[in-house]
């Protein structure tokens, strides 16, 4: 997938894990915050781990970043 970097990949107990990064465009908005985003993509996050076969994503080890150049 375009803009999906995986970093590491562990086992971790009988699951195996995955450190990954999603790059996102957003409008740059003074409203759009990354807590609004962190939201949208938690809210969306049943239909991304369906996607992927029923993965398991942990929420509280999501974490929103803006990257600026």
């Amino acid at each position: 997938m375009e803009n999906v970097y995986v970093w590491y990949l562990y086992n971790s107990g009988p699951d195996l894990a995955v450190e990954f990064s999603l790059i996102l465009l957003t409008p740059s908005h003074p409203n759009i915050g990354v807590t609004s985003v962190k939201n949208v993509f938690i809210s969306v996050l049943p239909e991304i781990e369906d996607q992927l076969n029923g993965t398991h994503i942990d929420k509280n080890k999501i974490s929103i970043q803006y990257l600026y150049h």
